[in-house]
């Protein structure tokens, strides 16, 4: 027994520490391998931050994040495209009535609207109503009748509208306009009464349009030079010349006095 507790001996080397030796043990060491290694960071030159200071500029940095983003979003809202429905409801929201809006209050309109180019479109207009004029008096015509493929110059005080066939005649035969088959044999009768004023009596079945005004079937209305003549969707410029209508009247007027009592 004496033997066997001899060899179960440890001996000073190999006695096992208590558990405060331990902790004292483990906090040194820790201490020494934290120095170590402190001290290999600084022999290689590496810059020595504190930790305590990337703590204090962390919060700092999260703080302009907000900023930055605000920034963006205030710089995306400044080039935004409004959508269609937006425009909409702004223009059924304003207050467009005749009496407050103004048309020549318009920036694009202000643009052109100068004393210089008014009198150079009223140039050109005088010049081309000028050169009506010279047509219609060349032909020896009262009116002219403008259409989208031809011209139809009126040379009596009355005249037939229609579109001639094999036992009619007219003479003014729309039918040769394009989808002028549409057109009536008996459209309409053109007339100058004892004033010169023209009057347009509807002979078909559909109404006529004179500057959008309806004429139905059997109904007369008088004409001014300029107007637009709308039969069965086919348009018409008419255009007179003054000169010649009334040397018309003067002649008729003369002659009735010669006859008269």
């Amino acid at each position: 027994m004496d033997g066997a507790q001899q060899n179960l001996n440890y001996g000073p080397c190999v006695d096992k520490p208590g558990n405060m030796d331990i902790l004292e043990n483990f906090q040194t060491n820790a201490k020494i391998g934290f120095d170590d290694v402190k001290a290999e960071i600084l022999n290689d030159g590496l810059p020595n931050v504190d930790l305590t200071c990337q703590t204090a500029i962390a919060p700092h940095q999260t703080n302009e994040n907000p900023m930055l983003s605000d920034e963006e979003e205030r710089s995306e809202n400044e080039f935004h495209v409004p959508y269609f429905s937006d425009v909409e409801a702004m223009v059924v929201d304003m207050d467009l009535t005749p009496d407050e809006f103004n048309i020549n209050a318009h920036p694009e309109v202000c643009r052109y609207n100068h004393e210089e180019s008014r009198r150079t479109i009223i140039r050109l207009e005088q010049t081309a109503n000028a050169c009506t004029q010279r047509a219609i008096s060349a032909q020896g015509a009262f009116a002219v009748l403008y259409g989208r493929c031809s011209k139809y110059y009126i040379r009596k005080p009355e005249v037939l509208i229609g579109r001639a066939t094999e036992d009619s005649r007219v003479d003014i035969d729309l039918g040769r306009e394009k989808n002028g088959g549409k057109i009536s044999r008996r459209q309409a009768i053109m007339k100058m009464d004892m004033y010169g004023t023209f009057q347009m009596k509807n002979l078909g079945r559909y109404p006529i349009f004179i500057n959008g005004i309806e004429v139905a079937a059997e109904q007369s209305i008088p004409l001014i030079s300029g107007c637009i003549i709308e039969v069965r969707g086919l348009c018409f410029l008419f255009e007179t010349n003054h000169t010649r209508i009334k040397q018309h009247v003067d002649s008729v007027m003369d002659g009735r006095f010669l006859v008269g009592p």
